[in-house]
C-alpha cells in the first residue's frame, strides 16, 4: 500500500505542487523521506527487502518486486537444460517466489464492513493523467518570469492554492460517479 501512496505523491502533477508541498509539515516530509528510501529501487530494492522480512503478516507487499524477481528468473534461465530436460531449478526458483508471496496470505485481515467506503471504492473512477494535469495548475499555475528590473521576483499566472482547494479540486471529478466520502467544507 505504500507504494501506491508514493507513487501517487511521484507522480508529475502533484510533485510540481511547490506550494504545497512546502506547507507540508517537517514531520510528514520525514516520514515521506523515510518512505521514499525503504522504496527506492537501489541495491535491488535491499530497503523495503529488509523491512518486508521482519513485517507481521498479514500484510500486503508490493507486487512489483516479485513480478521483477519472477521475469529476472524467467529470462535469465533456460526452460530445458542438457538432453532436453525440463529445468527444475529454474522451477524451484519460481515457487520459491510464490511460497513468499503466499506468505503474506497466511492469516486474514480482521476488517469491519464500512458500507460507505465499500460503495466509494466501487464507484470510484480514477482521474485521468491528463484531468491530473490539468487541476494541477488550476491549484498551482505555472509561474512566469517577471522581466522587471525593480523586483527578480517570479510572478504567479494566477490562482491560489491550499490544501483545502487541493481536495475539493480532486473530490469533484470522483463526486458524479460515487458518493463523496472527502468532501471538504
Amino acid at each position: 500500500m505504500m507504494s501506491i501512496v508514493m507513487a501517487g505523491l511521484g507522480s508529475a502533477p502533484i510533485r510540481r505542487l511547490q506550494r504545497t508541498w512546502d506547507g507540508v509539515s517537517k514531520i510528514h516530509m520525514e516520514m515521506f523521506k523515510q518512505m521514499d528510501t525503504i522504496l527506492e529501487s537501489k541495491s535491488n530494492y535491499k530497503n523495503y527487502r529488509d523491512k518486508l522480512s521482519i513485517t507481521p503478516i498479514p500484510a500486503v507487499p508490493y507486487i512489483g518486486v516479485f513480478l521483477k524477481d519472477i521475469t529476472f528468473i524467467a529470462d535469465g534461465n533456460p526452460d530445458y537444460i542438457r538432453g532436453g530436460l525440463v529445468n527444475l531449478h529454474k522451477r524451484r526458483q519460481v515457487y520459491q517466489k510464490l511460497e513468499e508471496i503466499s506468505h503474506f496470505q497466511q492469516e486474514k485481515y480482521n476488517y469491519h464492513l464500512v458500507r460507505e467506503l465499500q460503495a466509494y471504492l466501487v464507484g470510484f473512477h480514477p482521474i485521468s493523467d491528463e484531468e491530473l494535469h490539468s487541476k494541477s495548475h488550476i491549484l498551482e499555475p505555472r509561474i512566469r518570469r517577471s522581466h522587471s528590473h525593480s523586483s527578480g521576483r517570479a510572478k504567479s499566472t494566477g490562482g491560489t492554492s491550499s490544501h483545502a482547494n487541493f481536495l475539493k479540486v480532486l473530490t469533484r471529478s470522483t463526486s458524479n460517479s460515487s458518493t463523496n466520502l472527502l468532501r471538504t467544507s
